[in-house]
């Protein structure tokens, strides 16, 4: 299944907008077509953080 990842909302994009450029996202391209949040997950190891950038209809269909 898809794997739980818990992180902090740090910022919302608007469609259109960039993310910011001193963040390193771990994904391919980040599809400016939809609403985005910028969530900061801490790595397993402490050592640093993650940044995903979830469609913000995806993170509020699973927030509770």
């Amino acid at each position: 299944g898809k794997r739980r990842r818990h992180g902090t909302v740090r910022a919302f994009v608007p469609a259109g907008e960039p993310v910011p450029s001193d963040v390193k996202i771990r994904c391919e391209s980040v599809n400016l077509v939809h609403d985005r949040y910028l969530v900061e997950v801490p790595r397993v190891s402490g050592r640093g953080s993650d940044w995903l950038v979830p469609k913000a209809k995806t993170l509020e269909s699973e927030a509770v």
